[in-house]
């Protein structure tokens, strides 16, 4: 029998057996992380998904008297109370655009389901293996399926074909370069067009385009301005079917349901997730338009369905979310937040740190990896906890964060950037 000390979590993208930190407790937007009663600043649980803080009481309550009268059936012989109103709800929400909503239980099975819808309805227009568009950075899911969409299909099981073309859209030129960064953004929307059309690639045009309009495991990366704009037209024109992979930028991050329909845009899916229940029970929303909706009805069915799918606890969390949001004025107050986050983040330009933000997030890229890990831990022996991606580290606060902590954690940010800035041309003046 094995020792019970080397049994293992295996946690999300990581090394078995790899030590992580230990957070004790969560309350409101802080964190603890030794269970020593010390609480820090959580600029990272955003990310994930608690967008109104740690242990909301509404959504608690909801969740608990919601236990006492049903948490879940089967959802494919059965509907309940709570998915019914939670899919008209967010429906109703998106202005006129939306006609049907599918729930899951995560941003993964939502892209998943997205991505079935669609590839059933050209299959249904008469076009089979259709050839799909991603952007080379994008992230969607961890599904075999979307691993291959994923980071340019560099974590994709080799063993495991698509038996359809991907077409990863090249971001890396305005990602990462500094200058003529205009010149390389529309070279990049020509290059977003040519996928959709296929010109580039001598073959039929696209047929499904995925598109997350920040890119978060990349970095944290807004777009070029344009780029869902370009997405959209072209689709429309070559008869692709786009899907707005909202599973970080929607459910209120820029003080909206969703960032594409803010910004006039016009996908035929959007998927959400992240937030939906404040990261109390897993649900993820597939989101149709109208006419989709009216397409989908003509199938014998839609090949979509998990265990969980649709159950009637998380869609109350959901709903107790969204009135926490209706009635605390939310949604407004991501708006204020944001130009808060972006008057501070003026300071990185002063130092001349590449940054992105989006809502109340900022993310700071550095030169190395070493460098991010080196700020992560200067701005958590401050008290201020962030979230690290390759050479990015990133502010993802909690919606209802005070300015006051929005102003600190910046400030902090800023103070390691400029210390390693400083150690670095220290080291390249005793080399010279």
């Amino acid at each position: 029998m094995r020792n019970a000390s080397a049994l293992r979590f295996i946690r999300p993208w990581s090394k078995v057996g790899e030590a992580g930190p230990i957070v004790h407790r969560a309350l409101g937007n802080t964190v603890e992380l030794h269970g020593d009663g010390t609480a820090k600043f959580d600029g990272n649980s955003g990310a994930m998904s608690s967008v109104l803080g740690a242990q909301n009481a509404k959504v608690s309550a909801s969740i608990a008297d919601q236990l006492n009268v049903l948490a879940s059936y089967d959802a494919s012989t059965f509907s309940n109370p709570n998915a019914e109103r939670l899919a008209r709800s967010l429906i109703e929400r998106t202005g006129g655009w939306g006609g049907a909503a599918y729930l899951a239980n995560s941003g993964s099975e939502a892209n998943e389901a997205a991505i079935g819808m669609a590839t059933q309805i050209q299959e249904a227009r008469g076009r089979c293996q259709v050839p799909i568009a991603v952007l080379s950075h994008g992230y969607h899911g961890s599904t075999s399926l979307l691993r291959h969409l994923s980071m340019g299909g560099q974590f994709a099981p080799k063993a495991l074909g698509l038996g359809a073309e991907v077409r990863y859209i090249d971001c890396a030129p305005w990602m990462y370069t500094a200058d003529n960064h205009t010149t390389y953004a529309h070279a990049f929307l020509r290059s977003v067009s040519d996928a959709i059309s296929g010109r580039s690639y001598g073959g039929e045009p696209a047929g499904i385009v995925l598109i997350e309009p920040w890119l978060n495991v990349a970095g944290g990366y807004a777009l070029p301005q344009g780029t869902l704009r370009t997405a959209e037209k072209s689709c429309r024109d070559q008869g692709a079917i786009l899907i707005a992979d909202e599973v970080f930028t929607g459910f209120g991050r820029r003080g909206a349901l969703s960032s594409a329909l803010a910004d006039g845009i016009d996908p035929d899916f959007i998927t959400l997730s992240k937030g939906l229940t404040n990261g109390t029970v897993p649900l993820s929303a597939t989101l149709t338009s109208s006419s989709i909706a009216d397409e989908l009805a003509l199938l014998a069915r839609v090949f979509a369905g998990h265990t969980m799918s649709g159950n009637a606890l998380a869609a109350e969390a959901a709903i107790a979310c969204l009135a926490e949001f209706d009635d605390n004025g939310v949604w407004s107050r991501v708006g204020r937040a944001a130009q808060v986050v972006a008057d501070a983040s003026k300071a990185f330009t002063d130092q001349g740190v590449r940054h992105h933000t989006f809502g109340s997030c900022v993310s700071v890229h550095l030169d190395t990896d070493d460098d991010a890990v080196t700020l992560s831990r200067f701005c958590s022996d401050r008290g201020v906890i962030v979230r690290r991606q390759s050479n990015s580290v990133m502010l993802i606060p909690a919606l209802t964060s005070a300015d006051s902590d929005l102003l600190a954690a910046i400030g902090v940010i800023a103070a390691g950037a400029a210390e390693i800035a400083g150690s670095r041309a220290m080291f390249a003046d005793e080399r010279r």
